[in-house]
């Protein structure tokens, strides 16, 4: 539904500007004039982040997963391309001073953490509780913090701390321990056959 999802975006928005950085909604008529697509634009003085909001769901299947990353990742990520090509041009929508971040900020969990043609893919929810962190001051923090997993290793850090008790380092430390490793696989579609 275009209201919800208008309703989301003008959300995130409101999120960010809570910060006190200085954001922009694209409006239709200018989403009809850009090429490519870009949802928010989030700047402070030194930072620009552009996101490109994608609403999905959770994908159980390894086939569901592959078909998010050909049909939405890939997809926001050259829309996010090809705005900033459009955009690094004079025009009337947006005038970048920074060079942007590109970020495909997404419901989803697939493919988290990774660059998708020069766009980091972005956990919503992840994105939304490091908005709530007072510590995140500026934009740079804020990328820094969701690309770099800052929390995770901040979170995994606390094993070493000699003044916690022994059981909460315990503790700590089971929640560490690493899943059994399965080979990597990827979602092949069979093209033809004999």
């Amino acid at each position: 539904d275009s209201k919800d999802t208008e309703k989301m975006e003008e959300h995130l928005a409101s999120v960010f500007k809570d910060k006190g950085w200085k954001i922009k909604v694209i409006s239709r008529e200018e989403s009809n004039e850009i090429t490519g697509d870009i949802d928010i634009f989030i700047e402070d003085e030194n930072d620009l982040l552009f996101v490109q909001l994608k609403r999905t769901y959770f994908r159980l299947a390894l086939k569901e997963s592959y078909y998010e990353a050909i049909n939405r990742d890939l997809s926001a990520a050259k829309q996010l391309n090809n705005a900033e090509k459009f955009l690094e041009n004079p025009n009337t929508i947006y005038q970048m001073k920074h060079k942007p971040h590109k970020w495909i900020v997404s419901n989803s969990f697939e493919n988290i953490g990774y660059e998708i043609e020069g766009c980091q893919k972005i956990n919503y929810f992840d994105l939304l509780n490091a908005l709530k962190n007072p510590e995140i001051k500026t934009l740079n923090n804020l990328i820094q913090d969701l690309e770099k997993d800052r929390n995770l290793k901040t979170f995994t850090a606390t094993v070493f701390q000699e003044n916690l008790p022994f059981k909460v380092r315990e503790i700590i430390a089971e929640t560490l321990k690493p899943l059994s490793v399965f080979e990597s696989k990827k979602y092949n579609q069979v093209i033809s056959s004999e």
